[in-house]
């Protein structure tokens, strides 16, 4: 026998047509879209152009939207509570934050550290700022400071301090108030400070009887010492000229003690030394004397 297929239920009373059926699945689905999604967001869209358009709803709408945020970074959550210093001699730590304490209060959202790290290392005496935000509202700057090295008078005879770069800390004041550092002169001679320290470590001896170190022709250094002698060193390997110097000096009888106007280096295998007239004059006077001896006898 054949088995009887089971007959689909069919639906009773009046049902939805086919076209009925493809209009509600169809455009009724994209009108009701278009009608609730689409459409509103077009009306908004013209209100924001239409407003856009006039000035004054622009500087309205401008004016609230800068309001509230001025609101939010106003908030005193996030105001800056404290600054903490490090890194720098009490004196320097004490300008620093004379300078930052009118941050105290302002929004840590306005602060610019970039900027803030920029301004600090202006500072001759700063060499380096680090600049960060702590939890709290604690602001935390760490310095490094610039050491004096030198000082160096320039064309304007304005006397300024230097550290080691050649970088100006400050104007010195009376040249009395650093009598460790070494005076130079020359319009470059910032440019090559290290290099005159260098120098200078060749010799120590001379350090008290230094005046100043001048820079010559942007090329090479000459040493002005008391009594109104000079050294001239050669533009390639002024140290070792000098200490070959000190090396003579000290087996010639104290050559820079006796009555020597200039020692000239910059030919270093042919130093020549340039006596004062009256020592020259004295000489003279020595050998006439002791060859009328010898006549005599």
């Amino acid at each position: 026998m054949r088995a009887v297929k089971p007959q689909k239920p069919q639906p009773k009373g009046p049902g939805l047509s086919k076209a009925h059926y493809r209009w509600q699945r169809g455009w009724g689905q994209r009108l009701r879209r278009i009608g609730l999604i689409y459409l509103p967001l077009v009306m908004l869209a013209g209100l924001v152009w239409h407003g856009a358009s006039r000035e004054e709803w622009r500087n309205r709408l401008s004016g609230y939207v800068m309001a509230e945020i001025d609101k939010v970074l106003e908030n005193k959550e996030l105001a800056i509570r404290q600054v903490e210093l490090s890194g720098a001699r009490p004196a320097m730590r004490a300008e620093i934050a004379a300078r930052l304490a009118p941050l105290v209060g302002r929004s840590s959202m306005k602060l610019d550290l970039e900027a803030l790290r920029a301004e600090l290392e202006a500072i001759g005496r700063v060499r380096q700022a680090d600049v960060a935000l702590g939890p709290g509202g604690v602001l935390r700057v760490g310095l490094s400071e610039r050491v004096p090295a030198a000082l160096w008078r320039d064309p304007d005879g304005i006397l300024w301090v230097l550290d080691r770069e050649g970088v100006e800390i400050a104007p010195a004041g009376p040249r009395h108030d650093h009598p460790s550092l070494v005076v130079m002169l020359g319009r470059d001679a910032p440019e090559h400070v290290a290099q005159g320290l260098d120098i200078l470590e060749a010799a120590p001896s001379l350090m008290p009887r230094l005046r100043t170190m001048i820079r010559i022709g942007e090329r090479r250094w000459d040493l002005a010492l008391d009594r109104d002698q000079r050294i001239l060193l050669p533009e390639t390997r002024p140290g070792a000229a000098l200490a070959h110097l000190m090396a003579l000096a000290k087996g010639e009888d104290e050559l820079l003690k006796r009555d020597v106007a200039l020692v000239d280096l910059r030919i270093p295998e042919r130093p020549v030394l340039r006596m004062r007239t009256r020592a020259v004059e004295a000489r003279r006077l020595q050998l006439e004397a002791a060859k009328g001896a010898g006549e005599e006898t």
